[in-house]
């Protein structure tokens, strides 16, 4: 399990993290805010573990396009995500800071 962090530092700026509502993210698991800079994650007892941490890993994913403007189209980002999870779940990573 990857422990969900409260801030994480992204190109030596902290990015909040916070755990809210499905509603609160915008009907989805997770969002990124480009003019807030915080990351949202879906705190629904119904959300799996697991996609909650891909979920993390996906709205970094969309922090990183926005800010370097790498101009990632979403399905990159998605595949970019689970691809990034697996291999971060093989390695045995439980944290992300």
């Amino acid at each position: 399990m990857i422990k969900i962090p409260k801030f994480i530092k992204i190109g030596g700026r902290q990015v909040p993290v916070k755990r809210l509502a499905s509603s609160d993210c915008g009907g989805h698991g997770g969002s990124f805010s480009a003019w807030t800079g915080v990351i949202k994650i879906a705190n629904d007892p119904d959300y799996p573990q697991d996609e909650i941490e891909v979920t993390l890993i996906h709205e970094i994913l969309e922090c990183l396009n926005a800010r370097y403007e790498y101009n990632l189209s979403h399905p990159t980002i998605m595949s970019l995500a689970e691809n990034l999870y697996q291999t971060l779940k093989d390695w045995g990573t439980n944290e992300i800071t």
